[in-house]
């Protein structure tokens, strides 16, 4: 399973289902701080696409973005908890 998620292939679909989100939920959004998940979900794609594709130029790069992909997954979690509370409390 883990050779699945670092794959250039699931790297490039994670990649393109954040665009496919961003597009889709673009008009939905009516503040600012409605889009920090978005940008948070969109760098961890980036950055794992970014980690996969200089694998095998330098390993240790690699695993330093593998780390930056971490962290940001874990900051787009816990943005959406936040901006799902924060719209639960203005508009209800």
């Amino acid at each position: 399973m883990t050779r699945f998620f670092r794959s250039k292939l699931f790297a490039w679909l994670a990649f393109a289902l954040v665009i496919v989100m961003i597009v889709a939920t673009f008009a939905t959004r009516i503040a600012w701080w409605q889009f920090i998940d978005v940008f948070f979900a969109f760098m961890a794609a980036f950055i794992n696409l970014v980690s996969v594709t200089v694998k095998k130029i330098n390993p240790i790069v690699s695993r330093m973005l593998d780390k930056w992909t971490a962290i940001f997954c874990i900051l787009f979690l816990l943005a959406f908890i936040g901006e799902w509370i924060a719209f639960y409390v203005a508009f209800n």
